[in-house]
């Protein structure tokens, strides 16, 4: 699978696509805002992407949760990595 950010009428959004199954299977999984840094969980589902200063947890399954903030610490959150 992969992810990206997308920058779509001023607002940046994460994207996912199976390269298997080419351009049809691209798709939006989050809102618009300032979302950055996507990268995958090792479960092949989730994605943790920076957004305003904190980081998200973001279900990609079609019918999945809306992302959920890690914690709520002060500070300016940015560039995570996900590793086994």
């Amino acid at each position: 699978m992969l992810t990206w950010c997308t920058k779509r009428g001023g607002q940046n959004y994460v994207a996912v696509m199976n390269p298997a199954q080419g351009e049809g299977s691209a798709r939006l999984v989050t809102d618009g805002g300032s979302w950055e840094h996507p990268s995958w969980a090792a479960d092949c589902r989730h994605i943790v992407a920076s957004r305003d200063q904190a980081l998200f947890i973001i279900d990609t399954a079609p019918d999945g949760d809306r992302p959920t903030r890690l914690f709520r610490n002060g500070g300016n959150w940015m560039n995570p990595a996900w590793s086994r």
